[in-house]
């Protein structure tokens, strides 16, 4: 893929630009030297060419019940299909050769959108009566507030105020986790009231606000009043201070969903890419962790993509500083790993939650609770997208019995997260100072609850927290084959 050079944000200098499914990499002219950087360039270039000419295809999931990509109905039963609009950036994988095919993209163009992803332009496209769905109070400051663009930032810079939005909203959401946990089917439908793309677009906040101002309004409708964007992975990572820091009043949509489920379905989404062949198609290698000291990426090794400690949902949230994270807390946020436990450090982020769980996104109630979340007065809902893989036909089941020893690993993890849901982040929406919105904290509880369960129903706990084979169980399926 070519680079291209353009105007920066809001000065005269020359920015170049690595736009490919990593993400956008921004750099000054004046800031690059010597021939590492053009040859780490070109290199961005050939390992990239591929995946924007690459067509979307089918992941079949397996796995019981729930083993949908995104945004699928909650009654799912087996050989789920997946198709998507939109996967994950991750601009670190470039630098290690390892292809994500999401497609994150340089914005003063229009993003790349499959033919085989049905309704997406409609999105886009469709006329609504904006002003009803936003409503007469909010209408007169979100229509005039473009204006007051320049005063926020530093002057002569790209750079956002710290509390810039003191004055008012600016940014009025962002999806900012987890992949593959209905992302797509909440952009889908947050399109209706608000010009953005539908690709993870994972740019520090300044860059984001010149989007939502300056460049996706052109795209995507200027009479859409609403200003958000979407980047799944903003969630426990640096980003989130930025944020905080920058735009505190910006209204965070975050999706969780059964880990097992999660990693399957983040598997086959990546088959037949560098990253699974870096990892010899062989997903016990998702164990490794990240040592203490090395650069990580959501506790993976080597800034993979993921690995199985990014399913510890639990200590991302928890990381946003919304609980108390007491002793006792503590002893359910993975306290054997190197940044669990007594080790987690809370961010602090100012920025309101509201978190969903991915099969609620069929529900009525998860779209009427965010509208009120973003005040206003509804969100249509008809929109529903999944996540996929390029190769369908060697998609993985997770439930086979080869993998009883993986989820096994996994397991304690989901255990800690539906106990942390129901005893520490849920009560916490019951106190509207906390700045937490779940749209149905009994419906949640519930659904959490199902996460202490292997949901291939082949595996049970011990006291001792260990999962192991339920021999009894087994037993029964392997009979009822034969």
């Amino acid at each position: 893929m070519p680079t291209k050079r353009y105007r920066c944000k809001r000065t005269s200098k020359t920015c170049l630009v690595l736009a490919g499914a990593g993400g956008l990499i921004y750099f000054t002219l004046s800031n690059i030297f010597g021939s590492p950087l053009r040859s780490a360039i070109h290199d961005h270039e050939q390992n990239n060419a591929k995946l924007h000419t690459h067509d979307a295809s089918v992941e079949t999931n397996s796995l019981d019940t729930i083993s949908q990509g995104e945004g699928i109905d909650d009654n799912d039963n087996l050989a789920t299909t997946e198709t998507t609009a939109t996967q994950e950036g991750d601009e670190e994988a470039v630098r290690r050769n390892v292809s994500d095919p999401g497609n994150s993209q340089r914005q003063d163009t229009p993003p790349i959108i499959s033919k085989k992803i049905i309704g997406l332009k409609a999105i886009i496209g469709t006329t609504h009566n904006y002003t009803e769905m936003i409503g007469p109070s909010n209408n007169d400051y979100m229509k005039n507030r473009s204006a007051m663009y320049d005063s926020w930032f530093e002057q002569g810079s790209d750079m956002l105020l710290e509390n810039a939005d003191k004055n008012g909203t600016i940014l009025d959401f962002v999806i900012a986790g987890f992949p593959k946990c209905g992302t797509t089917t909440v952009v889908a439908n947050l399109a209706y009231l608000a010009p953005l793309s539908v690709s993870d677009v994972c740019t520090p906040p300044s860059q984001i606000t010149y989007y939502a101002y300056k460049s996706w309004p052109k795209q995507y409708g200027n009479q859409k009043l609403l200003r958000g964007s979407k980047c799944p992975k903003y969630i426990g990572s640096e980003d989130m201070k930025l944020y905080s820091k920058h735009l505190p009043r910006t209204k965070m949509i975050i999706g969780i969903r059964h880990p097992v489920l999660w990693i399957q379905s983040f598997w086959n989404m990546q088959v037949g890419t560098g990253f699974t062949k870096f990892l010899k198609n062989n997903p016990y290698m998702l164990v490794k962790t990240c040592k203490p000291g090395h650069k990580c990426n959501h506790g993976c090794p080597n800034k993979w993509l993921f690995c199985i400690r990014r399913a510890r949902f639990h200590v991302q949230l928890a990381a946003l500083g919304k609980t108390s994270l007491s002793m006792e807390e503590r002893k359910v946020l993975a306290p054997n790993d190197n940044d669990g436990g007594e080790n987690l450090r809370s961010q602090n982020i100012r920025n309101p939650i509201f978190l969903y769980e991915q099969k609620e996104l069929s529900k009525d109630y998860v779209w009427d609770e965010m509208a009120k979340y973003l005040n206003v007065s509804k969100i249509p809902h008809d929109k529903h997208h999944s996540s996929h893989g390029r190769t369908p036909h060697v998609s993985i089941n997770f439930c086979e019995e080869r993998f009883d020893d993986l989820r096994a690993i996994i397991m304690p993890y989901a255990y800690e997260l539906s106990v942390w849901m129901q005893n520490y982040f849920i009560p916490v929406a019951k106190n509207e100072s906390a700045g937490v919105t779940i749209p149905n904290p009994n419906a949640l509880i519930t659904l959490v609850e199902e996460y202490k369960k292997d949901p291939c129903d082949r595996l049970y706990r011990l006291k001792n927290g260990t999962y192991v084979l339920n021999t009894n169980r087994t037993a029964v399926i392997e009979n009822a084959r034969s």
